[in-house]
C-alpha cells in the first residue's frame, strides 16, 4: 500500500503478548520500530493469535485478531478488530476506543481483504462453517454477520486470493457428508460468493498438510 510492506504480527502468550505493526517504506532493507497495536497484557487476555491485516484504497490500514482462552484445548472467544488511519502509528476500533468486537464465538484464523470499494472480513467457525462481514465506508461501519454458502465443513482456515481481474477468490477444504476431502474454491462476482469450482481429493490429503498448501495451490 502507498509503496509501503506492511507487516503485523503476534506475541500469543506470556510477558509482551498482543499483536505488534511495523512496515518498510524502502522495499525491506529496513523497518520502522515497532507499534504495539493491541496490548494482550494490559487487556488481561490470556492469549492473542492469529492477526490479518489489509489496506484499502484511502491508505487506511485493518487487522483483525483472535483472542484466544490460553492453554488447553479451549476454543478461541472471539474476533477483533482495529484501524489505523495515520500509518500504523496508533490504533484503535471505528469508535475511536479499544479493539471493536467483530466476531463472538469459536471463530478463528481471520482474513481481510479489499475490493471494489467493500473491505471483507471472514473467519471460520471450529464447527467447520464460513462467516463473513463487510464494510464499504473504510471499517467505519460493518454489514451484519452471514454465513458463506457452500463451505460447510471447513477442517482449517481458508486461503482469500487475489484473481485475474482483483477480485477476492477463496480456496478451503472441506469434508463432505462422506467425510471425503475436498478443495473448493469460491469467486466474489460483485455482490455475493460465487462456487466455481470443486476438486475431490478423497482421503489421499492430511488435512493439515493440504490447508497449509492451498495458497501454493490457488
Amino acid at each position: 500500500a502507498g509503496g509501503a510492506l506492511h507487516v503485523v504480527f503476534a506475541v500469543p502468550l506470556n510477558e509482551g503478548r498482543g499483536v505488534t505493526y511495523t512496515r518498510s517504506d524502502d522495499g525491506g532493507a529496513t523497518w520502522q520500530p515497532p507499534v504495539v497495536a493491541f496490548d494482550a497484557v494490559d487487556a488481561g487476555w490470556p492469549m492473542a493469535d492469529h492477526p490479518a491485516l489489509a489496506a484499502d484504497a484511502a491508505g487506511n490500514l485493518h487487522v483483525a485478531f483472535v483472542r484466544g482462552s490460553g492453554r488447553g484445548p479451549f476454543p478461541p472467544q472471539e474476533i477483533r478488530y482495529l484501524r489505523s488511519t495515520d500509518g500504523g502509528e496508533s490504533w484503535s476500533g471505528a469508535d475511536g476506543a479499544g479493539a471493536q468486537i467483530m466476531v463472538e464465538g469459536a471463530y478463528d484464523d481471520p482474513r481481510l481483504t479489499f475490493f471494489g470499494g467493500q473491505l471483507f472480513l471472514l473467519a471460520h467457525s471450529v464447527d467447520g462453517g464460513l462467516i463473513q462481514r463487510t464494510s464499504a465506508d473504510y471499517g467505519l461501519t460493518w454489514g451484519y454477520q452471514q454465513f458463506v454458502p457452500g463451505f460447510q465443513g471447513l477442517v482449517g482456515p481458508v486461503a482469500l486470493l487475489e484473481g485475474g481481474n482483483g477480485a477476492p477468490i477463496l480456496v478451503g477444504l472441506a469434508k463432505d457428508y462422506a467425510d471425503t476431502l475436498a478443495v473448493k474454491v469460491s469467486a466474489w462476482d460483485g455482490s455475493r460468493w460465487s462456487l466455481r469450482d470443486t476438486y475431490d481429493v478423497g482421503n489421499a490429503l492430511a488435512p493439515d498438510a493440504a490447508t497449509q498448501a492451498l495458497v501454493g495451490v490457488a
